[in-house]
């Protein structure tokens, strides 16, 4: 069950601070495969979706996931929000119909540090 968990889920991190610096990376299917050892269906999973996730550059309790949709079938995902030494959120489900682009948002508690990771889960 926990490798499972762990092929539906991609991270985006990158040590977004308090301050609310934001990152966007691309993630890519290939070097999950290679650097984790992930057999080859879960890296299908993985170039199912284009994602990046970020604080919000004005409010940094705020994280947000960006997926594209690169399949021709629906799906839908929603962001993971890690807020530093307080309780994890997660986004709003988003469903994209094939080559969409959307977005969740979750938001931190005031009692948090604010966003220090995204990432983007799939399929719910």
């Amino acid at each position: 069950m926990a490798l499972r968990q762990l092929t539906k889920r991609i991270a985006i991190t990158g040590g977004l601070t308090a301050a609310g610096a934001a990152l966007a990376t691309v993630v890519s299917a290939a070097p999950v495969a290679a650097a984790s050892g992930v057999p080859a269906s879960a890296t299908a999973a993985a170039a199912d979706m284009d994602c990046w996730g970020h604080a919000h550059h004005n409010d940094s309790y705020l994280g947000i996931a960006g997926c594209t949709n690169n399949t021709n079938r629906v799906i839908t995902f929603r962001a993971n929000v890690v807020c530093g030494s307080w309780w994890d959120t997660s986004g709003n489900e988003v469903t994209l119909r094939p080559g969409q682009y959307g977005e969740s948002t979750g938001r931190c508690s005031i009692f948090s540090d604010g966003v220090t990771s995204v990432g983007a889960e799939w399929p719910l």
